[in-house]
């Protein structure tokens, strides 16, 4: 019979220690990715609903973006009201755009459909796509690359 050496032993037990260790390494990984996908989208949802109650909430501003709507002109406090709501759209788009190009969201969890209907004029603010072509050279290029050519081009269609 062969004596077991203490050593090998020893070392044969750490090796299988440091596997394990990996393996739960690996587990705590995929719960914080996880984790941090869905802290992504519930800060997305947040967004989406800070901006209707900016607007549910602030008679002055949604009277500004009926006025804006109706072509009635704004005096210089109320243009300034619609280009501040519309910086707000814009950023919180783009902003969901990193998370998207980080991998933190999806295409589909974007507020693509929010920033056609504002571009089309339906959504909560007026004068977005005007807005749009004054601003967009402030922006990101992918981000601009990327309003222009899937939402923009799909307008007049």
């Amino acid at each position: 019979m062969k004596k077991i050496d203490l050593g090998q032993t020893i070392t044969i037990l750490a090796n299988i220690g440091v596997i394990a260790g990996i393996v739960f390494l690996a587990l705590e990984l995929k719960q914080n990715n996880e984790l941090l996908e869905a802290e992504a989208r519930q800060a997305l949802v947040d967004r989406r609903i800070s901006l209707a109650q900016l607007v549910a909430s602030n008679n002055e501003l949604a009277d500004v973006v009926a006025k804006a709507r109706a072509g009635e002109d704004l005096s210089p406090g109320e243009q300034r009201r619609l280009y501040a709501l519309n910086v707000t759209i814009f950023v919180g788009v783009e902003s969901q755009f990193a998370e998207f190009q980080r991998g933190e969201l999806e295409l589909e969890d974007l507020s693509m459909g929010g920033l056609t209907n504002a571009l089309s004029g339906s959504g909560f603010s007026a004068n977005a796509l005007e807005f749009w072509e004054a601003w967009k050279n402030t922006t990101n290029p992918e981000f601009r690359a990327f309003v222009d050519e899937r939402i923009i081009a799909n307008l007049s269609q």
